[in-house]
């Protein structure tokens, strides 16, 4: 399978609400024209032009490009190679849209399933001035082979096969198409990095599921009762699942949650404002967000970009403490952004991403899901072009909240930052673990000593990360 241009491994699509089918704002029929040897580059042209949001500077997708049906069959001729031609489709200022030559196994990574050991990780040079990289653990899919093989979060490797992770090779080392992979341990000892003799072994399996509730608890502090909830991609199948904790939380007389977003990098936005809906009581019909589209789909629309809070489903919270880290993204900010002109957003930890906008999945399938061309639907599926087999997740739109903000591609700034620290992980879900014993102490306005002693006073050890892209990336060192 080809899948490029992914920044996180579970990437954005948008659930689409419209109460009518909307008619295909410009979708000309093509004359009797063999298109046998580019009906990838068919489907690829018709629908960027038809979706893409950026479609009306993009000179490749001006509609004028098919209103002569032999120089629009030239054209597609003369672009032969499908990735080649996808990329001269996109608008420079795109960061995020992607593709796959195989939509089975992109929708099921949309899903939360992929062939994987279950290994979360993140990558940082040893020392400012070294190659070497190491690895550290992020966190362990649950019934993972990873999992199985004991590691925790914050163990640290810096071998694959016996073969040490540099700049130059970790793609190769880490990304390659092998299913298994012995990761070698290190230690942090005084100061310096030492090899360890420990080394595991870990293989991928098919269709590992990632529930995306990896915790939820309740907290008695200080006679506050704390509703914690690690939440780590927004799936509309768990929808049910995570409406049931926020249930749990109502009913146990939960005044402060704190929402851990960490590694989330966004999903159905629809559950987002599901979630949102949890956390903020809206009492009339107030605006969560609002959509900006193409010209072509604006006007389709019209009236139905907003989207608006469910009411009387809140905790009736005044505040919410939600934590971030460098790869949380879309969804997760537009939580974030969507709350924040309506209750108090208490954001701790490190920049998001600064993905603003949204995507949706486009197949082959001219007549599309309710009637919108393209538009992906495992209930479609019989109705895909049988010769396509690729997929496309273009960006589409971009979020705005109520107030009109959406200018974050830089990222959300937490108003309290607190990086993570490679040598100081701590346990997810402990009230210790540095990150949420910050949310602890702004809650309580009291650090115990029991918890103050395992706090950072000073952040030790590397600091420049590697940010990498799945499974193909570009690699960028951040101080």
């Amino acid at each position: 399978m080809k899948l490029k241009r992914i920044s996180y491994h579970l990437l954005v699509a948008v659930t689409l609400l419209f109460n009518s089918c909307t008619s295909d704002p410009v979708n000309p029929e093509i004359d009797e024209v063999s298109l046998e040897d580019i009906e990838i580059q068919n489907f690829m042209w018709r629908s960027m032009n038809l979706w893409y949001y950026w479609q009306s500077r993009v000179p490749n997708l001006a509609d004028s490009k098919i209103e002569n049906t032999v120089d629009y069959i030239d054209y597609l001729n003369d672009n032969p190679d499908p990735e080649n031609f996808i990329e001269s489709l996109l608008d420079p200022e795109d960061r995020f849209t992607f593709y796959s030559d195989d939509y089975t196994e992109l929708t099921n990574t949309l899903s939360g399933i992929s062939k994987s050991n279950g290994l979360e990780f993140g990558l940082v040079l040893e020392a400012e001035d070294s190659d070497k990289v190491i690895l550290y653990t992020k966190y362990t899919i649950k019934n993972s082979d990873a999992e199985r093989q004991g590691i925790q979060r914050g163990d640290l490797f810096n071998r694959v096969n016996g073969t040490p992770i540099t700049t130059s090779n970790y793609i190769e080392l880490l990304f390659s198409t092998d299913d298994s992979y012995t990761l070698g341990r290190v230690e942090y000892i005084d100061g310096i990095f030492v090899d360890s003799e420990d080394s595991v072994l870990l293989t991928k399996e098919e269709n590992l599921a990632e529930h995306p509730i990896y915790l939820d608890t309740i907290f008695t502090i200080e006679d506050r009762k704390i509703g914690y909830l690690m939440y780590n991609a927004f799936i509309a199948n768990y929808d049910t699942e995570v409406m049931a904790v926020f249930d749990e939380f109502q009913s146990n007389g939960v005044d402060e949650v704190v929402l851990d977003l960490r590694y989330n990098s966004g999903g159905s936005t629809a559950s987002a404002r599901k979630i949102a809906s949890r956390l903020y009581n809206a009492t009339e019909e107030t605006v969560f967000a609002r959509q900006d589209w193409n010209e072509k789909w604006n006007e389709a629309f019209g009236n139905q970009l907003e989207d608006y809070f469910d009411t009387n489903k809140g905790l009736n919270l005044g505040r919410v403490f939600i934590l971030t880290e460098t790869t949380s993204a879309s969804a997760s900010e537009l939580l974030i952004n969507g709350l924040d002109p309506h209750m108090q957003v208490i954001h701790i930890g490190d920049t998001t991403r600064g993905k603003n906008e949204f995507s949706i999945t486009l197949v082959d399938d001219v007549s599309g899901y309710s009637n919108f061309p393209f538009l992906y639907h495992p209930s479609r599926e019989p109705y895909i072009n049988s010769n396509v087999s690729w997929a496309l997740q273009p960006l589409v739109g971009r979020y705005e909240n109520s107030v009109g903000f959406s200018d974050y591609t830089t990222g959300l700034v937490p108003d309290i930052i607190q990086s993570e620290s490679v040598l100081n992980m701590g346990q997810i879900g402990s009230i210790t673990e540095p990150l949420l014993a910050k949310a602890i102490e702004q809650i309580t306005g009291v650090v115990s000593s029991s918890r103050e002693s395992e706090l950072f006073t000073e952040e030790k050890g590397p600091k420049k990360t590697i940010e990498f892209k799945r499974p193909y990336m570009d690699v960028t060192i951040k101080n």
